[in-house]
């Protein structure tokens, strides 16, 4: 079996990434949505905003822990990681609509525009994290 390089990923660099997207996509869209649904479209978007922030930050453990058996098993864990994700935001947002009796299609639209730009932070981190790992 061939010699596999150890890659170091951070997690904390990629906090540096993901949360202020997230951060910086709810706050364009706060007042948009306010003005169009009121207080419960806002707790949609917050709802939306927090699911997503929170599985892909769950999926980012399980990518930064596979950096140890190298670059390959890391884009396998990615690949893995983001069907999971879309199952698991989806479901939350059900739940969270079923529970809060949030608007569904707030809900909806705020999730598809979240996972949309914090999977992007989360992209560019990843790529900048491999080349960087196998240059070294």
């Amino acid at each position: 079996m061939a010699d596999v390089a150890r890659i170091r990923i951070s997690f904390r660099a990629m906090l540096c990434y993901v949360l202020p997207a997230g951060a910086l996509t709810g706050a364009i869209g706060a007042y948009p949505t306010w003005v169009a649904g009121g207080a419960r479209a806002l707790w949609a978007e917050l709802s939306a905003g927090a699911i997503v922030l929170g599985v892909m930050t769950g999926s980012a453990v399980a990518i930064v822990r596979s950096a140890a058996r190298g670059p390959g098993k890391v884009a396998m864990a990615f690949l893995t990681a983001s069907l999971i994700r879309v199952v698991a935001c989806l479901g939350l947002a059900g739940g969270a609509w079923a529970v809060f009796r949030l608007p569904p299609l707030t809900l909806c639209l705020w999730l598809i525009v979240f996972y949309l730009v914090v999977l992007a932070a989360e992209v560019v981190w990843l790529a900048r994290a491999l080349r960087r790992g196998m240059a070294a």
